[in-house]
């Protein structure tokens, strides 16, 4: 496994379709819930990550997100266009989503993913270094809050594309 994912963003056209991203963090949330799973992390500065990471935690602790166009905003000015560039923001999100390793009712994160993470061009070693043992104290403190692994949870979308029925254009 890779441990690598890519993100596609299209307009859904339908009902409750299920989602890994919560577009512009812009919705209905159940204030309970989305405390529980720790809400955005505002230590991500990239929004994109940031939202990523929100999507994902949540589904691999167990809740869901639906899209729904029962309700529409509009902007008073532009739409910034998001960066999904692989920077420090992608880092953590990789230590805290992908690089986990779930075990029936918990999940940690083994030094062996730091080292593999290292062997690709990435930042320099302390910084990289800082991040993991953070992420590493963090996936400890909440080890017992997964419910899947995240090829599970991406299996779930595993070849499903824009032209599926769910997806309609």
């Amino acid at each position: 496994m890779k441990k690598k994912i890519k993100s596609i963003l299209f307009t859904p056209n339908g009902e409750a379709v299920p989602s890994l991203y919560p577009f512009d963090g812009i919705g209905i949330y159940d204030r309970e819930r989305f405390i529980r799973v720790g809400g955005y992390d505002n230590t991500l500065t990239s929004t994109h990550w940031q939202l990523m990471d929100f999507g994902f935690r949540s589904h691999l602790w167990g809740e869901e997100i639906f899209l729904s166009q029962q309700l529409k905003l509009s902007y008073d000015g532009t739409a910034s266009c998001e960066d999904n560039t692989a920077e420090d923001s992608y880092r953590r999100f990789y230590f805290k989503n992908l690089a986990p390793v779930f075990r029936g009712d918990y999940a940690h994160l083994p030094l062996r993913r730091f080292l593999r993470y290292m062997l690709s061009p990435h930042s320099d070693l302390n910084t990289a270094w800082e991040d993991f043992s953070e992420s590493r104290r963090w996936v400890n403190t909440n080890r017992f809050r997964w419910r899947c692994d995240p090829e599970t949870l991406t299996g779930r979308w595993n070849g499903v594309s824009v032209g599926d029925p769910l997806f309609k254009t």
